[in-house]
This record gives C-alpha cells, sequence and structure tokens, in this order.
C-alpha cells in the first residue's frame, strides 16, 4: 500500500468492488463498470474511466490508485517476447508472451526470486524477495495487451516464483482474468503450476471456478524426487499425486504432471517404467519438457534419442504424454530459465587456488546484477584483480575479495586454504537485488566447505540454517552508522 495509504486499484477483485460498493450505498450492479473501464476501456487514470458514475469515481479515488510497473527490458524472437519489469521496490520479474497458432499465451510470474529451491531451475537460485500483489500480476498481462495490440487468450501461471506460496493474491488474481468484466479468460485456458504445496492444492481445489493444475513432478520416486526438489521432503511423492488425483475429481479436470528430462538423472528406462506405475489408472497426463541449460546449472538436457525411449514407455504402459513445444530457448525464456536479476555468472562448484580468477568472477557477477543501474564507465571502475593498493586498509587486511561500484564496495569476501569462498557480504545498497543470496546459494554446494562466516545483514543466516549449518560463534562488528553480526556457522553433523 503507497501513495499516502491508498491501495492499487489493479489489485481491486470483483468481489471486493462489489462490497466496497453496498457498504458506500451504491448498487452492486454498478462494479461492472469499474471493470468495464479499467480493462476493456484501458483506463489508466480516473478522469478516463467513462462508465464509472462521477461519484463512484470519486470514491475510487479516495481510496486507490493506479500503479504501474516499468518494461525494463524486451528480449524478442520469432514467437517469443520476453519482458523484464521494474516494480515500484526495485524488485524484478520477468514474463513472456508466446505467440502461439490458436491464441497468445502469457506466463505470468507470482513472486520476486522464489524459496523452493529446485536445483534445475534458474529462477531459483534467486531467493525469494517478497510475493507480488494481485496487481502487479495483472499489470503484466495489462502491459503486454496494451503493447503488442493484442487479446491474451491463455495465462500460464509458471513464471518465477511458486504460485501456490502466494495463494491469496493468486486467487484474486485468477478472480480479475476469468471475470468477464476483466480479462474474460475462460478457466480451462488459465493453467496453474506448482511444485507440490498439497495442502494449498486441495484449498485450490474447493474454489468455485477451478483452473486447469500442472504439477512439477521431475521424478518417480522420491529418492531422485528429493536430490532435485527440496519440497518433495516435506510433501514426498505418493502425497502429491494423491493431492493432484483429487484435484482432478474435485475439478473434473486433467491434471498435467510436467516432468523435465535430465541426462542421467531421471531420464532411464526404468524411470519410465517407475513413474507409469505411479500414475497407474488415473487421470493424470505426462508433459515432457526437454531441459533447458544454463551455464551455472549442473545438468545437461536429454538427448531426443533417450527422450523418445521414455516417451514411447509411457504410451506402452497407456500414459497419456506430449513432448512440450519449447518457446524462448534463445531468450532464456523457456521452462526453468526465468530469471529476474539476468545474471550470467555465478560461482556454482567453483574451486581453484587462483584467486585472481575468483576475484573476477566474483565482480562479474554482482556486475551483471547492476548492468542497468550504473553506466558502462562507471562499470569500468570494478575491480577485477587482487590489486590489494586500490582497496581500503580496513577491507584490505581483513578480505580477500573487493568488488568497487560508483566509488562504493558492493561486496567483499574472503578465500579458505582450500580456494573456496568461505564468506562474502553485499552492501546494503546492493542487497535488494538479490545477489547476497545468489552466491551465497553456491556454497551448498561445496563439499569441502564445514564452515564458513555469514553477516546478518543479509539474512544469511536463516538461509544456512535451513540447509544443514548452525550457529557456533557470533560477534558485532560496528560500522559507520550500523552494526553488522557476524555468524560462524558449521555443518551439522546429525542431520
Amino acid at each position: 500500500m503507497t501513495d499516502k495509504g491508498k491501495k492499487d486499484i489493479y489489485s481491486l477483485t470483483p468481489s471486493a468492488a462489489v462490497q466496497l460498493l453496498l457498504n458506500n450505498g451504491f448498487k452492486a450492479s454498478q462494479a461492472d463498470n469499474i471493470f468495464r473501464d479499467i480493462y476493456a476501456g484501458g483506463a489508466d487514470c480516473f478522469d478516463k474511466m467513462a462508465l464509472t458514475s462521477k461519484k463512484v469515481t470519486a470514491l475510487l479515488q479516495s481510496e486507490f490508485y493506479f500503479d504501474k510497473i516499468t518494461a525494463v527490458k524486451r528480449y524478442d524472437s520469432s514467437d517469443t517476447v520476453k519482458y523484464l519489469f521494474s516494480l515500484s521496490d526495485g524488485c524484478n520479474v520477468e514474463t513472456v508472451l508466446m505467440r502461439q497458432r490458436y491464441a497468445n499465451s502469457v506466463c505470468v510470474s507470482t513472486q520476486s526470486g522464489c524459496n523452493m529451491g529446485c536445483k534445475f531451475c534458474c529462477s531459483g537460485r534467486l531467493k525469494k524477495q517478497r510475493d507480488l500483489t494481485i496487481g502487479e500480476m495483472v499489470q503484466q498481462l495489462l502491459y503486454i495487451e496494451k503493447e503488442q495490440g493484442i487479446h491474451i487468450g491463455n495465462v500460464t501461471v509458471m513464471g518465477i516464483g511458486e504460485p501456490l506460496d502466494n495463494y491469496d493474491n493468486l486467487c484474486g488474481f485468477l478472480n480479475i482474468i476469468a471475470s468477464p468484466f476483466g480479462f474474460a479468460i475462460g478457466t480451462k485456458h488459465i493453467t496453474v503450476s506448482t511444485c507440490g504445496i498439497v495442502p494449498k492444492i486441495d484449498e485450490l481445489s474447493r474454489r468455485d471456478s477451478p483452473c486447469n493444475l500442472a504439477l512439477s513432478l521431475h521424478a518417480p520416486n522420491d529418492v531422485i524426487r528429493n536430490a532435485l526438489m527440496p519440497i518433495n521432503k516435506r510433501y514426498p511423492i505418493d502425497e502429491v499425486i494423491a493431492a493432484a488425483v483429487r484435484y482432478s475429481k474435485a475439478c473434473n479436470r486433467k491434471i498435467l504432471l510436467e516432468y523435465v528430462m535430465i541426462d542421467g538423472v531421471n531420464d532411464s528406462e526404468d524411470c519410465a517404467a517407475e513413474l507409469a506405475r505411479l500414475i497407474g489408472k488415473e487421470r493424470l497426463f505426462v508433459n515432457l519438457i526437454p531441459y533447458n541449460e544454463s551455464p551455472d546449472g549442473g545438468f545437461k538436457r536429454s538427448g531426443r534419442e533417450r527422450i523418445m525411449r521414455f516417451y514411447d514407455i509411457l504410451k506402452k504402459h497407456g500414459i497419456g504424454v506430449t513432448m512440450r513445444r519449447e518457446f524462448g530457448g534463445g531468450l532464456d525464456a523457456a521452462c526453468g530459465q526465468l530469471r529476474s536479476d539476468r545474471l550470467k555468472i555465478t560461482l556454482d562448484r567453483y574451486k581453484s587456488s587462483d584467486l585472481s580468477e575468483l576475484v573476477t568472477l566474483f565482480c562479474d557477477t554482482v556486475k551483471n546484477v547492476c548492468s542497468d543501474d550504473y553506466t558502462p564507465a562507471q562499470l569500468d571502475a570494478w575491480a577485477g584483480a587482487p590489486d590489494f593498493s586500490a582497496w581500503e586498509r580496513e577491507f584490505s587486511e581483513k578480505y580477500s575479495i573487493v568488488a568497487y561500484c560508483d566509488g562504493k564496495i558492493a561486496g567483499f569476501g574472503n578465500i579458505d586454504k582450500h580456494g573456496l569462498l568461505d564468506m562474502l557480504y553485499v552492501h546494503k545498497d546492493f542487497q535488494r537485488r538479490g545477489i547476497a543470496s545468489e552466491i551465497a546459494t553456491v556454497l551448498e554446494d561445496y563439499p569441502d566447505t564445514d564452515e564458513i562466516t555469514v553477516h546478518a545483514s543479509i539474512t544469511a543466516r536463516g538461509f544456512f540454517e535451513k540447509r544443514g549449518y548452525i550457529a557456533v560463534k557470533e560477534n558485532k562488528v560496528r560500522r559507520e552508522n550500523e552494526i553488522l553480526i557476524n555468524y560462524t556457522m558449521i555443518k551439522r553433523t546429525d542431520k
């Protein structure tokens, strides 16, 4: 809520509009004109609301404002357009338009970052910064319709974030886009994807107008799924499949099981046969997705022959199976590739005794995040090699890596005796872009790292505690007008 306590009008749902009108002595039917003005009429300010009465407009103006998201970048290919949107607080999200023969389809993000941590997914490597509001989801569609001069016929809620982790706002968004006076998109043309939050799947099934459900499965058993998707340790595969079956029966909808094909991980003939047994006779359909590789992903795409063999085995067992048509691979806009910070370089599994190489990589990682916020000349000021003479005395005595931008220290870190990054800090001016959690993520991939030191100012203590570390020591460091708390974290041996 901004603009002096007012609410974003794009977050106003049909039911909330009716209640607002009734509470203020107006007829409920006047809500239809509000939505006609905003969505069919394209009103982006109160002066353009032609159908809404002046008294109702005055009421709305006292309670709401028109928020606006900004398109920072746009990437085009023959069938796909990817947008990088900046929100009012500087958080970023990505949205993808896919031009299809039968309709224009848009893949919508629900969060900036994602806490699910699926190992194969680029989008999940930037930890969740916050949930998107109803209006911020709605505006992704509004912007694309207006800029492209098109009508959106299909919506897939499969962008950055776990939709069911932002459940209430997701439902408000679904109500608006399905409303005949909103986007008028039929619920059979709306698909919500989830990694498998079982209670929310059941809750979603009880909605009056259920949409399609896509379940990110990606494995035929708990062993493989645990390794790929941390959520499976909370909701094992049998529980997730049971929830999908309940949804199918309650809503009379087929459920799509998304299955990304990763070479040597989940693509064997035994995996195919096991998946067929898991599905059995239930109304569950498999969508095989060729894995979209990324430079820092650590996985490879299954070969076509292997994918087709997997496909054939499912078919022979009577399982409905399709191959997903690929959109946006060249734009890093395909399934699992959306990443709101545009990071192209990380420290994934990096181990080297060459300090200068690691310094360059660290600086480039942060630099990529800030590429839209600083001029080339400012970016050239980054420290790209261990030139201690260029660093302030305070930091050169303590830290092996320091990165500068525009005269400010943006980040610094230490290298342990094995050549591993064992501590990092990112300046508070840069934290909101997710740099800290992005780089911190890779530490869990270092098998030799048993002890690390982190700063509370990047909320890293909780991050590492969730990954099996425990704080054994802390000390406060006063710097300028802030107090930083250093935690030494060690891996738990009882896990």
